[in-house]
């Protein structure tokens, strides 16, 4: 498809809509290839000092998943060629092929432990954000040597809207605009092995004094949280993992997982389930809120369901009344959760 400012303007759209920087990560890896080919797109935050990667999502996994925390344990990462030219560059755009020839990656251990498999011959990696000591990198990997003059254009012109775009979501978050994750009554950091990592006695109490377990979540939460922090581990897309519901006694609890871009672990939410109405949304109601929930505004959802945007807005204030809800964010939140019952 030919790139013109008709096709690019919906993806710069998306960028620069109010969002979390979870959500602002999916549309980069989901988008990008659109207009730069490619077979996948990673993002990732680094650490300089000890050449590893904190957070990382994908578009798709890699076929040698498990590598890819391997690698960066035993120190394969930590070869990988972009670290001694990230930040040496007047440009923030590097390719591969400008670094290694395709005989010395076809031998690289990155390639060999990693990526062989997917065939993964080149790689354009741009810096978001951050210096040495801790950065956030988009790259696109693809099977084919050499991006083009027009290519990498095109990734240069991008850079500063994807550096913006992070940064507007990045505020969001602190400011409240945007959620980071779901609320919940505690809000605990996990570590990358799934261990909780309860820094307040207070909270340590209620929940030990709530679920009455030595260590403070039931065993079944716990192995749970076990097998999420192995799939966030992987790298694969998701920010946000289906969550865990549990009943005890008369009360209903779900608990959350979610990436966070800006902390070396993973944040846990508890929250007690909420009843919610039982008023059903028509057939075209559960449209409008299926697009609500992925970010769409009024005028696109329009155009997706060819109706006026003030047809929209009636079908949304009749959902406000049946949700029990006052707004735009309540409405998505209270959906998804329905969604996952």
């Amino acid at each position: 498809m030919p790139i013109t400012p008709h096709t690019l303007l919906p993806f710069l759209h998306r960028l620069y809509t109010l969002q979390s920087v979870n959500s602002l990560v999916e549309v980069i890896c989901t988008g990008l290839t659109d207009f730069i080919g490619g077979e996948n797109v990673m993002m990732g935050v680094h650490d300089g000092p000890t050449r590893s990667i904190s957070s990382a999502s994908m578009t798709r996994p890699f076929t040698r998943m498990n590598e890819l925390v391997h690698a960066t344990e035993c120190g394969i990462m930590a070869q990988c060629p972009f670290w001694d030219h990230v930040f040496k560059k007047k440009t923030p755009v590097l390719t591969l092929s400008e670094i290694l020839t395709a005989h010395q990656w076809n031998s690289h251990p990155i390639y060999t432990e990693v990526l062989r498999e997917d065939g993964i011959r080149d790689q354009i990696n741009l810096v978001v954000e951050g210096n040495y000591n801790r950065f956030t990198t988009i790259n696109l990997l693809r099977s084919s040597r050499e991006f083009s003059d027009k290519e990498i254009q095109l990734f240069t012109q991008l850079h500063p809207h994807f550096s913006q775009a992070y940064a507007n979501a990045k505020m969001a978050e602190s400011s409240g605009l945007a959620l980071a994750s779901s609320e919940g009554n505690w809000s605990i950091p996990v570590s990358y092995e799934g261990n909780l990592m309860l820094k307040d006695d207070q909270v340590a109490k209620q929940l030990h004094c709530r679920f009455k377990t030595a260590h403070y979540l039931p065993e079944e939460v716990l192995n749970w949280i076990k097998i999420s922090c192995t799939h966030f581990n992987c790298g694969l897309l998701e920010t946000t993992l289906r969550p865990f519901k549990l009943k005890q006694n008369q009360q209903e609890w779900q608990f959350t997982l979610h990436r966070q871009w800006h902390s070396d672990s993973y944040q846990l939410c508890i929250c007690p389930l909420q009843h919610l109405p039982n008023k059903k949304l028509s057939p075209r109601e559960m449209e409008v809120m299926e697009w609500v929930s992925q970010g769409k505004s009024n005028s696109e959802i329009s155009l997706i369901l060819h109706i006026s945007t003030e047809t929209v807005k009636t079908h949304l204030k009749r959902i406000y009344q049946k949700l029990n809800v006052e707004n735009r964010m309540s409405a998505s939140r209270s959906w998804q959760q329905r969604s996952s019952s």
